[in-house]
């Protein structure tokens, strides 16, 4: 074995070829394999970090800080002589969508009933209400993290009755 790996060596020297490296890297490919692998960990590191759609700091701190504002919350009829609930807000700079709640309670019970994906949106239909019902609404606006959502505080919750 050790007169192959003289031999090996050898030939590649007398015929100075470029292939000498790429045999003194057969030895050293371990060492390529792990760095590899740290580069792959490094550049799933550099996404982390240097994402451009991830929030700043001054962002996420912004949008926490920030309470929507739900502005009218009115009663409509569809075509169908359907009773709606339209509500109307103030749109949060630096939102990417909001979460619409809904409770037949003030203090409790709330559900979400609406995420809404664009934060340009600015008034949503709940069709779902029944006539004769009260209802409490209440929202909050999100921006993007990642896998994860960086949320507002709640809105001040807005009460409508349903007429019958």
């Amino acid at each position: 074995e050790e007169s192959k790996q003289n031999s090996t060596t050898e030939a590649p020297k007398q015929n100075n070829t470029p292939e000498a490296p790429k045999q003194n890297s057969t030895t050293e490919a371990p060492k390529q394999n792990n760095t590899t692998e740290e580069s792959k960990q490094n550049d799933t590191t550099k996404n982390i970090t240097t994402d451009s759609t991830a929030p700043t700091a001054t962002e996420i701190k912004q949008i926490q800080k920030t309470t929507p504002s739900v502005g009218n919350v009115t009663e409509t009829k569809s075509s169908s002589n359907k009773r709606n609930v339209k509500l109307k807000w103030k749109k949060v700079k630096g939102a990417d969508g909001y979460q619409i709640y809904r409770s037949t309670k003030k203090k409790k019970g709330y559900k979400c009933v609406q995420t809404i994906t664009k934060g340009s949106t600015i008034s949503w239909n709940d069709t779902k209400v029944k006539n004769g019902k009260t209802y409490y609404y209440k929202m909050r606006a999100y921006k993007k993290n990642g896998k994860n959502n960086v949320y507002t505080k709640y809105s001040k919750v807005k009460k409508i009755k349903v007429k019958k």
